[in-house]
C-alpha cells in the first residue's frame, strides 16, 4: 500500500494591497521550513503574529504541504 512521507510545509499569507485600475492587488509572503507536525491552531497563531508585522492586511492563509509518495 502506498503512503505519503511529509517532506516540508510552507505557510503562505496573502495580503490585500488595495486596487489599481479597479482590480484588487494582492501580495503574498511565504515562510518555509515550518514543522510538518504543526497543527491548524499553531499555524493560525503564527499567521496572526506574522500578519501584525506586514504592511497590508492578511486576507488569506494557506498551508502548502509537500510529501513523497512511496510504496
Amino acid at each position: 500500500m502506498a503512503a505519503i512521507n511529509p517532506i516540508s510545509t510552507t505557510l503562505r499569507l496573502t495580503q490585500s494591497a488595495g486596487q489599481v485600475d479597479g482590480k484588487e492587488v494582492k501580495k503574498s509572503t511565504s515562510v518555509s521550513n515550518i514543522d510538518v507536525e504543526a497543527n491548524a491552531d499553531v499555524l493560525n497563531r503564527t499567521a496572526v503574529s506574522l500578519g501584525k508585522l506586514l504592511e497590508h492586511a492578511t486576507v488569506e492563509t494557506k498551508r502548502i504541504a509537500t510529501g513523497l509518495i512511496v510504496e
